[in-house]
């Protein structure tokens, strides 16, 4: 069975998207961020990439899109 149908896992593709997501989330750069299902991290890199001193603590179930967070935020 395909790991999306295994996970119900769904890939936000669209940069505009991300960019308005992180923008609601009103952030001053000091807050302490749970990421549920972490997928391939584009919010995180979002986050990041705009308040480097935010902390993070990011989750994920599928091993195979874990592995590929993991080798990118290293």
């Amino acid at each position: 069975m395909n790991e999306d149908r295994i996970y119900q896992t769904y890939y936000t593709k669209s940069q505009p998207i991300v960019k308005y997501m992180i923008q609601l989330l009103d952030l001053n750069g000091s807050e302490r961020i749970l990421e549920p299902c972490a997928g391939d991290g584009v919010f995180i890199d979002s986050i990041l990439s705009t308040f480097n001193n935010i902390n993070i603590d990011a989750f994920e179930l599928n091993q195979s899109a874990f592995s590929k967070l993991s080798q990118t935020l290293i």
